[in-house]
């Protein structure tokens, strides 16, 4: 996804919509089972003005939704949407599992210094910015994601065959 249009080539892109796509074609293909919720969160990497990365985080999640109706034809009235923003805590999350250098003093500063109190700035200082550039490169563009999440009913299954329905 890129400001307001999916770009399928971009990234994992085109895989992971395969698979939504493939997870709701199954739902809408199966007599007695329908799309009751679907929530969409958009998330922007930390770099550059907050104000500019909430948009982004905007864009994303509605420009999933966009594509979701007019592909799938499903209807608006199921979707909440909504964004988060800067993916702080997929960074720290990240980092945390990493072995990236100073990764303490990375999660430190996402830990302890306020998003409006200079954090981005305390990183792109720590070690003469080594960190941050390596963040910028191979992990800010990991947390530039839309998360799904597709809540369906099951009518006049028995919970084996919901079990089967589920996990196929």
């Amino acid at each position: 996804l890129n400001g307001c249009r999916i770009i399928e080539s971009l990234s994992n892109n085109k895989s992971e919509l395969d698979r939504i796509g493939g997870m709701i074609a199954k739902v809408k293909g199966t007599e007695g089972v329908s799309i009751k919720r679907v929530f969409i969160n958009g998330f922007s990497s930390p770099e550059g003005l907050y104000d500019d990365n909430m948009k982004l985080s905007v864009k994303r999640s509605g420009s999933l939704r966009n594509y979701l109706i007019q592909k799938y034809d499903i209807a608006d009235s199921v979707f909440t949407v909504n964004y988060g923003g800067e993916n702080w805590e997929g960074l720290r999350e990240i980092i945390k599992s990493s072995s990236v250098e100073h990764k303490y003093k990375i999660i430190d500063i996402i830990d302890n210094v306020g998003i409006f109190n200079g954090r981005e700035l305390k990183l792109m200082n720590l070690d003469r910015g080594d960190p941050y550039r390596y963040m910028l490169k191979n992990i800010f563009p990991k947390l530039r994601e839309v998360e799904i999440k597709v809540m369906y009913d099951v009518d006049n299954y028995d919970s084996l065959q919901a079990d089967g329905f589920i996990n196929s």
